[in-house]
């Protein structure tokens, strides 16, 4: 499988992602440590040099583990994103997508799989439904899926270092009722059992990022349940 470029195709009005990430190992160390200090220092945001929050801590760590000292970075440095991604605690240390955490990382990989998998779920139901209100509502739905999937592969790839994104050809088939009710009932069930799932896996793992991650997606999925649950009141 090629995890350097991989393609997320989306339904029409859907979100796609399409682009690879860059391997910052390959450098040399010094190349890595100058390139992260250039950016630390620049008055630009990290889009103009093509990068994302992800490539940045990965910069970030390379130089951590040559023990290299550098500045903290200048706020007027950031983009918003990157303000945000600091401020929400994702900053990688030893509690924070540490190597102690790949103790997760099966569960991460399943984590990944499934989310992506309720992403096609909803893009499906999207395609069926007649009801404007119902489409925009799975169309919403299928887009939080979609970044829960990244959002843990981000992890992944911050706690193991090796890279992965599901692609349609790499995930069970994705099976979705005929009965319109019944995909109803299927999703409020799924979507109330992984608010559980994952407020449990938020309570158990000792990685405070992981933590935060598993709440934010549980909050994510028990909203899930309560809109299906609307539209099976509608009925």
């Amino acid at each position: 499988m090629d995890y350097d470029n991989v393609n997320m195709t989306g339904m029409d009005g859907m979100p796609e992602y399409n682009g690879s990430y860059n391997d910052f190992n390959q450098q040399p160390p010094e190349v890595a440590a100058q390139e992260y200090l250039n950016m630390m220092n620049a008055q630009r945001p990290y889009s103009d040099y093509g990068m994302d929050n992800m490539s940045v801590g990965v910069m970030s760590q390379n130089v951590q583990n040559m023990n290299m000292p550098i500045d903290p970075p200048q706020e007027n440095a950031m983009n918003e994103d990157m303000k945000n991604f600091l401020a929400e605690g994702y900053l990688m240390g030893p509690d924070c997508f540490g190597t102690a955490s790949q103790v997760y990382a099966r569960q991460l990989m399943e984590y990944i799989n499934d989310e992506y998998r309720d992403y096609l779920y909803y893009t499906i139901l999207y395609r069926r439904s007649t009801s404007a209100n119902a489409r925009r509502i799975f169309r919403n739905i299928a887009a939080d899926e979609l970044k829960h999937s990244r959002r843990f592969a981000s992890a992944y790839f911050l706690i193991t270092g090796k890279r992965y994104l599901p692609k349609r050809s790499t995930v069970n088939p994705v099976i979705v009722p005929t009965s319109y009710n019944q995909a109803l009932r299927d999703r409020y069930m799924a979507e109330s059992k992984d608010a559980v799932k994952y407020r449990q896996f938020a309570s158990s793992t000792t990685d405070r990022c992981l933590k935060r991650m598993a709440m934010d997606t549980s909050n994510d999925e028990r909203s899930h349940a309560q809109e299906i649950l609307a539209l099976i009141q509608r009925m």
